[in-house]
C-alpha cells in the first residue's frame, strides 16, 4: 500500500485505512497468541496451529496446583475466556480434612480418630 501510495496510486485515507487495519490485525494476532499461553500453548505449538491453519478440538487444561477436583462449572462446549467468570473447576487439597459433628456428650467416649 505505501508503495502504490508513493506513486500516487494510492490515495492518502486508503493508505491511512489500510495501515490502520493492518495494526488491527497485528494486535488480534497478538491477543490470540497471548491467550493460547495462557491456556499452556508453547510458541512451537502456536506456529503449528499458524502452519495448519487448524485447531485443536480438545485443550488440555492443567491445575497450577496439585489436589483432586472438587467441582467442575464447565460443560463440553462451554467457552472459557481467561478471568471471566466462575473457574471452571474447582481443585483442593483433601490431605487434611475436619469434620464438624454434633454428638450427644453421653456418645463422646465412643469417639475415636481414624
Amino acid at each position: 500500500a505505501r508503495q502504490l501510495y508513493e506513486i500516487q496510486g494510492l490515495a492518502q485515507k486508503d493508505l491511512d485505512q489500510a495501515i490502520s487495519d493492518q495494526q488491527a490485525a497485528e494486535a488480534a494476532y497478538k491477543a490470540a497468541r497471548e491467550a493460547l499461553a495462557v491456556f499452556g500453548k508453547t510458541p512451537a505449538q502456536m506456529d503449528q496451529i499458524v502452519q495448519t491453519r487448524k485447531t485443536d478440538s480438545l485443550l488440555t487444561v492443567v491445575s497450577p496446583i496439585s489436589g483432586q477436583v472438587t467441582a467442575r462449572s464447565a460443560q463440553p462446549g462451554l467457552l472459557l475466556q481467561p478471568g471471566n467468570g466462575t473457574a471452571p473447576f474447582t481443585v483442593a487439597d483433601v490431605s487434611t480434612m475436619w469434620m464438624q459433628a454434633f454428638v450427644p456428650e453421653a456418645d463422646a467416649p465412643l469417639l475415636h480418630v481414624g
